[in-house]
Order: C-alpha cells, then sequence, then structure tokens
C-alpha cells in the first residue's frame, strides 16, 4: 500500500491504513471530541484525521498523536492544541461530561503506544536494512573505481523530519527525507548513487586514496 498520503511533509513518523482502522475500532466509531457516530469505516467523508498535537507545533505523524473525529470538531479544533476544544466544549456541555470523554480517551493510549512503538521498529528496520545495503554498495564501488579500501567501513543512517543523514567513516550527506514507502523501495541503483557521492566527498576530503 502507498504510505505518501500518510506522511505529511516535514514532520516526523507516519501511520498506515491498518492504524487508523484500529483508531477507529478503539474509539468505537465515535469522534474523539464530541462522541458523536462517525460513518462507517473505509466509506468516504467517515472521519477527519486529526494530529491531537498539530503538526505547525511540532506534533508527528506517529499513531499516537492521531485521533478520528468529525468534520464539525476537526474544524473547530483546526491547527490549535487539543486543550482549545476541550474548553469550548466544557462551556457548551461542563466540565464532567468533558471529563468523562477526556478519561474515555485515554483507556486508548496503551494501544496507540504500542502501534506508534511498531512504526517506529519499521522505520528503524528499514534504516538498518538501508545501512547494510549502502555499505555494500561502497564496497562495490570502491572496487569498480579503484579507491584504496580503508580499515573499516563504518555506515549509518538516521532519518527526521526534513533530511536522512548518511554517514559512511569521516563524510556525511544529507538528502531530503524520503517517505516510508520510498525507504522500502529503493533499488540497487539508489545504493550506487549515494555510495559513489560518499566515495567523492571521502576522496576530497583526502580520506581516501587511490590504489
Amino acid at each position: 500500500m502507498s504510505f505518501n498520503k500518510f506522511e505529511r511533509k516535514h514532520a516526523e513518523g507516519f501511520y498506515t491504513e491498518k492504524d487508523l482502522e484500529a483508531i477507529y475500532t478503539m474509539q468505537d466509531g465515535q469522534c474523539y471530541f464530541c462522541g458523536e457516530k462517525l460513518g462507517s469505516y473505509g466509506s468516504k467523508g467517515a472521519y477527519q484525521i486529526d494530529h491531537l498535537e498539530p503538526i505547525s507545533k511540532g506534533g508527528t505523524n506517529w499513531p499516537g498523536n492521531l485521533a478520528l473525529t468529525c468534520s464539525l470538531c476537526n474544524n473547530r479544533k483546526h491547527s490549535n492544541a487539543t486543550s482549545a476544544l476541550w474548553s469550548k466544549l466544557k462551556k457548551e456541555k461542563g466540565v464532567e461530561w468533558v471529563k468523562a470523554r477526556v478519561s474515555n480517551n485515554r483507556k486508548n493510549t496503551p494501544q496507540k503506544t504500542k502501534l506508534t512503538k511498531v512504526r517506529k521498529n519499521e522505520r528503524r528496520q528499514s534504516l538498518d536494512m538501508l545501512g547494510r545495503e549502502l555499505e555494500a554498495a561502497i564496497i562495490r564501488n570502491i572496487i569498480k573505481y579503484g579507491f584504496s579500501p580503508p580499515e573499516e567501513i563504518y555506515v549509518s543512517v538516521e532519518h527526521n523530519s526534513y533530511y536522512m543523514d548518511i554517514n559512511f567513516n569521516n563524510s556525511a550527506i544529507s538528502i531530503a527525507a524520503p517517505t516510508q514507502k520510498m525507504l522500502n523501495s529503493w533499488r540497487a541503483e539508489a545504493f550506487d548513487m549515494l555510495a559513489v557521492a560518499l566515495l567523492r566527498v571521502e576522496y576530497v576530503s583526502g580520506y581516501l586514496g587511490n590504489v
């Protein structure tokens, strides 16, 4: 499946369709805020996806930061903090009503935390795989272009909201952060391009010589 629509630009993390379905079930098909019944899961316009901590304020795309809402509550909250909408609902429905809603939502926190852990592990595994493939590509291209093999090869890959940082021994390059879908679909050509770029940086910096 495509992850693209589930991975907002410049926000850490990602989620999947399965995560949304799980959250829908946790919420008993009700709006996270007002408790009104949402549409049937999978039907068009059945719900809105809300980032509890807005992306504009540093929120992430991990499942633990997501809630499914009706369109009215999603529009009322907009890009504000969750507390802003709860304050409005307190005035409209009363303090005890809001306390009950918050308590009801809180019971889902452990399950959403587990979903987040699964996605973070998936991301980490993808980066580790990328590191191994990149190390193999570096070795291939050292031989191909006649560089002197270094005594050891150290490769690490880190991914954040904006960039993916790739380190090779004494050198590093940064590229625009790819989506999870892209990470899962990289081919040998992509690894070779990155390997050559890293080798050039290492060579120009004087850390790598020719045979």
